[in-house]
C-alpha cells in the first residue's frame, strides 16, 4: 500500500484521511463516518486531550440535543471496535473521565501532510439548525399548553367556589314554613 500525502500510521493501522479509509496490516477495516471523524480529530492532536465539547463542535455543530453524550459514546465505542481497542485497557484511545479522549499510540505522519484532509462540514455561525428550531417550537408549544391548562384550573376552581357559595347562600335564604295543628276554639264558647 502506498503512502499518499494524507496517510497517517499508528500501531498496525494506516489511515488515509482523504479517502476516509482505515487499513490494518494491508486489509481495509470497516468504519462508519462519525467514528472516522473522531479518529481524524484525535490524530490531529496525538497525546492531547480532545474534549467532548470539541468533538461536538467539530462533528455535530448544528446539533444541540440532550443525547449528545450518547452520540459521542457510540461513536467512540465504534471507533474502538474498528481498532480492536478496549476502554478498560486502551492501546489507542484513552478515555479521560468527564473531559474527553486522547490518542495514546505513537503516530507516523507523512511529512508532506500539513493538516488532515478530512473535511468536517460546519454550519454558518448563528444559523439555527432544524433540530434547534424544532426544539424551540416544541418548548414554546409546551409552555403555551401549560399556560392554557393553568388558566383552566384557575377558572374551574373559581367556578366551583362560586357554585358552593351560591348553594350555601340559597340554602340559608330558603323560606321555612311551619304548619301547626289548628285547635277549634269556637265550639267551646257555648
Amino acid at each position: 500500500m502506498s503512502h499518499g500525502p494524507s496517510t497517517v500510521r499508528f500501531g498496525e493501522f494506516e489511515v488515509d484521511l482523504r479517502s476516509g479509509e482505515l487499513h490494518s496490516s494491508g486489509n481495509k477495516v470497516r468504519i462508519q463516518d462519525q467514528p472516522f471523524k473522531v479518529l481524524s480529530i484525535l490524530l490531529e492532536q496525538p497525546n492531547q486531550v480532545v474534549t467532548r465539547e470539541e468533538l461536538q463542535k467539530r462533528i455535530w455543530p448544528e446539533e444541540n440535543f440532550g443525547d449528545f453524550d450518547h452520540a459521542v459514546n457510540v461513536a467512540v465505542a465504534k471507533l474502538r471496535t474498528a481498532l480492536g481497542d478496549s476502554a478498560d485497557t486502551p492501546r489507542y484511545v484513552e478515555t479521560i473521565p468527564r473531559r474527553g479522549y486522547r490518542l495514546i499510540a505513537p503516530i507516523e505522519r507523512d511529512p508532506t501532510v500539513s493538516e488532515p484532509a478530512v473535511e468536517i462540514t460546519h454550519q454558518k455561525p448563528g444559523a439555527p439548525s432544524r433540530h434547534r428550531l424544532w426544539q424551540r417550537r416544541y418548548a414554546i408549544s409546551l409552555l403555551g399548553l401549560l399556560l392554557v391548562v393553568g388558566l383552566l384550573v384557575v377558572l374551574l376552581s373559581g367556578l366551583r367556589k362560586k357554585g358552593h357559595e351560591s348553594a350555601s347562600q340559597s340554602s340559608s335564604r330558603k323560606l321555612k314554613l311551619v304548619v301547626l295543628p289548628f285547635e277549634n276554639l269556637g265550639s267551646q264558647a257555648g
